[in-house]
């Protein structure tokens, strides 16, 4: 006697809830945003330590130049030194502040030309599967 194979069951169904919304332009990212603001901050600061060095340096070259003219200053020469190495010190921050603001500035600024008009599409699905003793989820997204 030969047996008969059992008719297969039909694959269970599987269910999958989607929504997805229309196509937008996107804007600028918020990272260009945040690139750009701390750029403008760190060439503001930058520019603030270069006139801070400057005004020290022309203290104690007015100094100098009374103290040839035969004037008394209140300046001693520890004063001077002291200033014209704070000067220097002041010079080369802001100037590394201002590269480097610069830079960042740039960088936002090209992160918001190349972020901003693309086209998004935003979308969710979840899916349920039955399985042999159990069901699959799934679940993905567009952001």
């Amino acid at each position: 006697m030969v047996a008969k194979p059992e008719a297969s069951e039909p694959a269970p169904a599987s269910t999958t809830l989607s929504q997805t919304y229309e196509p937008q332009k996107s804007r600028p990212s918020v990272w260009s945003w945040v690139l750009l603001g701390t750029g403008v901050a760190a060439l503001a600061t930058g520019a603030g330590m270069l006139v801070d060095a400057k005004v020290k340096r022309d203290s104690v070259h007015s100094a100098i130049d009374n103290a040839r003219a035969g004037f008394v200053t209140d300046m001693s020469l520890t004063d001077a030194e002291g200033l014209e190495s704070d000067a220097n010190r002041n010079a080369a921050i802001g100037v590394a502040t201002l590269a480097t603001g610069g830079a960042l500035a740039v960088t936002g600024l090209v992160v918001a030309l190349v972020t901003r008009g693309r086209t998004v599409e935003q979308g969710v699905s979840f899916g349920a599967q039955p399985r042999d003793g159990g069901a699959m989820f799934s679940a993905s997204g567009r952001f």
